[in-house]
């Protein structure tokens, strides 16, 4: 003691000394007190050497907290900043570790201590921060409290994760199940949450989407159990509505299907010190233990539930839509893939005249590259083709369709009824309970006993409400077969395409109906044929070949002989000549009408046949009887079109007007061109000379 006191000098007598206390849990704060009673003692230790009492701190707002990190002590940041501030000569502690099990956190506070000279002071001595040899020791016993709390995590990890593995470690199970008398996993003992489980997945295996399982609970008035306090195994059960987001969690969660699973999820600490979880592949999972307990599904159905719900995703990870089965008018949506390339297509509707119209496209190197589409075609021959090879598939089992349809009826009526009567059951149980509650009380105790018979009679206006409902779903005709309707349903079952193309079937059903018997359809379109192959879900294939209907502009071009008539008269008639030739053969244009100039002038635009010396272009040098045009003429005696008509005007050159156009044209040798670029190569010459004598 003498000698460290002797360490200890004027300057940190003269400033506060700080007693910081922490243990890491509290259960050691409440069961381990001994720890406690002993970083208390400190104070006395520093008044023993030499700080008064009032000049001492002890800060224990830390009690319970770990010291991997220091984000939530406050006390630990309140030392730091008083020791910032230059009011700390000494800190007070058990041992390092008692500080921070940060490295971090532990050279900031060191770094803030040797620029205000405080010094550090535990059971095993006295420390000057200052002092290099000092630093060093605090340094590696930072250090190893680090790796020591780093070497407690790895066994506590270890050993939870040994035990997951033989599925025995315990957690809280969601609603549904529970820990029965063996400490195993095991369905709840209540039949109405049972019952309310199975009707979940039950209509999640037919409506495909958890929006459709919502809303059939909301239509029937179906409530769904809950714990009041999240977490907690021991809270009571209340009964409130079914939302969206609860089903996604029950189809995810893999103990619904008697899996044990652990380490689905996986934590990342970002730059603010949060951590954010993700949840990871299946594949990645630390532990999965199949038939682990008895379950709602099988394993396979609720592979076959994920899978559908990563279909229903608008859009999954790799940026492609995945769509289910929607109000739209194509029968293939979302199940169609090109025949070229192999990616899916895509649907555009387009309305001509309040009549709707499909096309199927594959363009994503068009929108991608900017390059040409695959293909694209109308779609509503190719939904015709499916929707009867559909229909013809299900002729052999017409009679079963039918009685099947009668026994969905009778168990959807089934299962609703055997829901109310648990309900009832449940809420006759709560009305006795109240009643036996309310006769315990003593009549004296009359404002307790006026709350037990409000709740009693609360009780018993449930009971009734759900007789109420029983009833009405007994009386309701809409689950109600007479036999006239099942020779209907039977009847109907013999006719196929009624049901099928009449009014109120629905798309959506169509199409689901299409997604249970066939896996995909691949497009290959060639010219006007579309070869269509369908694959079924048993494996095999069937391939069909469907005419696409010709487009507007191909129905109405104009026909390839009157092409071939132009070209052979447009040498040498004008386009009105060509005109009447082609009338008085009776030819007619792609819409049916008499040919008129104009409409010959565009054809031979459009195809760039010849024209006659008469037709207006100024592209043309030299037409088909050898006359050049003004152009042609200047760029073969290598000067302007002014010098050209300069020539005609004087003479040198002869030009000659069609009846049908302005332009001249020239009717000139090899001889006379020979001629005429001497003369003019003499006249540059006079012209350089006299230009050269009057520069000089």
């Amino acid at each position: 003691m003498n000698y460290i006191k002797n360490k200890i000098q004027t300057i940190h007598l003269n400033r506060m000394a700080i007693v910081y206390i922490r243990q890491s849990t509290m259960r050691q704060v409440l069961e381990h007190k001994e720890s406690t009673d002993r970083q208390y003692q400190l104070k006395m230790k520093a008044m023993d050497l030499g700080w008064k009492e009032e000049d001492i701190e002890v800060i224990d707002e830390d009690q319970g907290e770990s010291g991997a990190s220091s984000e939530k002590r406050t006390g630990f940041k309140y030392l730091t900043s008083q020791v910032a501030l230059g009011n700390v000569g000494a800190i007070f502690g058990l041992e390092v570790s008692r500080f921070t099990r940060n490295c971090k956190d532990l050279y900031m506070l060191l770094e803030l201590c040797i620029m205000n000279e405080t010094i550090i002071i535990d059971d095993d001595g006295i420390y000057g921060p200052g002092d290099y040899n000092d630093k060093i020791i605090l340094g590696i016993k930072g250090l190893m409290s680090e790796t020591e709390l780093h070497i407690l995590k790895c066994r506590m990890h270890g050993a939870k994760l040994n035990a997951a593995k033989k599925g025995e470690l315990k957690f809280c199970l969601p609603v549904g199940l529970t820990y029965n008398s063996e400490k195993k996993i095991a369905l709840d003992p209540d039949q109405r949450i049972q019952q309310i489980f199975r009707v979940l997945f039950e209509k999640f295996k037919q409506l495909k989407t958890a929006r459709g399982v919502v809303r059939y609970f909301n239509e029937h008035n179906l409530t769904f159990p809950t714990r009041e306090v999240s977490g907690n195994m021991n809270s009571p059960i209340k009964w409130e509505k079914l939302y969206h987001c609860r089903v996604i969690r029950i189809l995810n969660n893999p103990i619904y299907a008697g899996a044990y699973a652990y380490g689905q999820k996986s934590s990342k600490k970002d730059c603010e010190g949060n951590y954010k979880t993700s949840t990871k592949p299946m594949e990645e999972w630390s532990v999965l233990i199949k038939n682990h307990h008895r379950g709602y599904i099988s394993w396979d159905e609720y592979i076959r539930n994920i899978e559908q719900m990563k279909k229903n995703d608008f859009m999954n990870k790799d940026g492609q839509k995945n769509q289910i089965a929607r109000e739209g008018k194509a029968l293939l949506q979302g199940m169609v893939y090109c025949g070229y390339c192999g990616r899916k297509m895509r649907i555009h509707y387009y309305k001509y005249k309040e009549n709707e119209f499909i096309t199927y496209l594959c363009n994503y190197d068009q929108s991608t590259f900017c390059s040409e589409s695959c293909q694209s075609m109308t779609g509503d021959g190719i939904d015709n083709a499916i929707s009867n090879l559909f229909l013809q598939e299900l002729k052999s089992n017409k009679l079963n369709i039918a009685i099947k349809a009668l026994e969905k009826l009778k168990n959807e009526k089934k299962m609703l009824l055997d829901h109310l009567m648990k309900k009832l059951e449940d809420a006759e149980y709560s009305a006795e309970r109240a009643r036996r509650q309310y006769n315990k009380c003593e009549p004296e105790n009359r404002l307790v006993a006026r709350t037990l018979e409000t709740e009693w009679n609360e009780k018993i206006q449930l009971v009734m409400s759900i007789k109420t409902e029983i009833e009405e779903l007994k009386e309701n005709k809409a689950f109600q077969i007479t036999e006239e309707q099942k020779k209907q349903i039977k009847s109907l079952a013999s006719n196929l395409p009624e049901i099928w193309y009449n009014s109120k079937t629905s798309n959506t059903h169509k199409k689901r109906l299409l997604r249970i018997v066939i896996d995909d359809v691949i497009l290959k379109r060639e010219g006007y044929n579309a070869e269509v192959t369908v694959r079924w879900k048993t494996g095999t294939t069937t391939t069909l070949n469907v005419a696409i209907p010709k487009r507007m502009w191909d129905i109405k071009k104009t026909p390839s002989i009157v092409i071939d008539k132009v070209r052979e008269l447009a040498p040498y008639k004008t386009d009105q000549q060509i005109a009447d030739i082609l009338n008085e053969m009776k030819l007619r244009s792609g819409t049916g009408r008499k040919f008129t100039k104009n409409i010959i002038k565009t054809l031979r635009y459009k195809h760039k046949m010849s024209f006659t010396p008469g037709s207006f272009r100024k592209d043309i040098l030299k037409n088909e009887d050898g006359l050049y045009s003004t152009r042609g003429l200047a760029l073969i005696l290598n000067i302007t079109t002014y010098q050209v008509s300069y020539l005609r005007r004087i003479g040198m050159v002869v030009g000659k007007k069609y009846k049908n156009s302005n332009r001249y044209w020239y009717d000139i040798t090899d001889k006379k061109i020979k001629e005429l670029k001497e003369k003019i190569e003499m006249r540059k010459k006079k012209f350089k000379y006299i230009y050269e004598a009057i520069g000089e």
